[in-house]
């Protein structure tokens, strides 16, 4: 088994930190329109599932202490638009995020096909 030794150098050159921050500054400006919606949709699902917690108290409470029908139905109409919002939100947020990533992981196999069709005999026969 070969042991591999890190220098303080290489950790700052090859560590997590310095990985994020390449691939945030190289593939997320990229894409930061695309980031931006997703987070959008983000906040929306959130704000749906907090907002329908908040009005399932509202129901039980026409339910068991007013006893109005009208109330209950306006708003448990109201809180199935809101799942279903968040429904639609989730979705949009999963897709974007998901073709996101699939993009970059495009791209970087293009750019590593791309070096490697640039490299010599020697690089390969170097390597098996």
């Amino acid at each position: 088994m070969i042991d591999v030794k890190f220098s303080s150098a290489d950790d700052a050159r090859y560590g997590a930190v310095a990985l994020i921050r390449r691939l945030l500054l190289e593939q997320g400006l990229a894409h930061w329109r695309k980031y931006a919606l997703a987070f959008t949709l983000m906040a929306v699902a959130a704000g749906c599932t907090a907002f329908s917690a908040y009005l399932i108290g509202n129901v039980i409470n026409e339910a068991y202490v007013s006893k109005n029908l009208a109330g209950i139905v306006t708003l448990g109409g109201i809180t199935a638009l809101l799942f279903a919002a968040k429904g639609v939100a989730t979705y949009g947020h999963s897709v974007l995020m998901s073709r996101i990533g699939n993009r970059i992981i495009a791209n970087n196999q293009r750019e590593l096909f791309a070096k490697l069709l640039n490299e010599g005999l020697g690089f390969f026969s170097d390597r098996h």
